[in-house]
């Protein structure tokens, strides 16, 4: 993907940009550039935001591999690896985190009275719903409602 601003541009408010607004994105590079069918287009956009949104979180391939598989698989982590370490997927997820943390501090500017931990609070609530029609849709795909 290719972004007109930096991290430190989000971070100071130079530049704006949204999940939503990175998903959208996301998708548009993959139906230019990917090699999975068109129909699979949006699976394979949620599959790589999935990692992005781990590995911006901080979470290692093992974790990331653990989450999904119940126990560490070394092939899977080989793959996941390769994903984190890939400088055009480095790039895109520190775009993710700086879209994080930027949310993040807003709710702490919008609530000085609220504890840290009720910003947390706060803060989760509001990605959930931002995120939820995707998480739907995951959620569908994990108990096989749908392929």
């Amino acid at each position: 993907m290719e972004f007109n601003f930096t991290t430190k541009q989000l971070l100071n408010g130079e530049a704006e940009y949204s999940i939503k607004q990175f998903r959208a994105d996301l998708l548009a590079e993959i139906n230019n550039t990917s090699d999975v069918p068109a129909e699979k287009h949006e699976q394979y956009r949620d599959w790589l935001y999935n990692f992005y949104y781990l590995f911006a979180t901080g979470k290692q391939p093992v974790e990331v591999v653990a989450l999904a598989n119940k126990q560490p698989i070394p092939e899977a982590i080989a793959i996941v690896e390769g994903i984190q370490q890939d400088e055009k997927h480095k790039k895109n997820y520190g775009i993710l985190e700086a879209v994080l943390q930027k949310r993040y501090l807003e709710v702490l500017k919008d609530n000085p009275d609220l504890t840290e931990t009720e910003v947390l609070i706060l803060y989760n609530a509001e990605l959930k719903e931002e995120n939820k029609e995707h998480l739907d849709y995951a959620w569908k795909q994990f108990t096989g409602e749908i392929d």
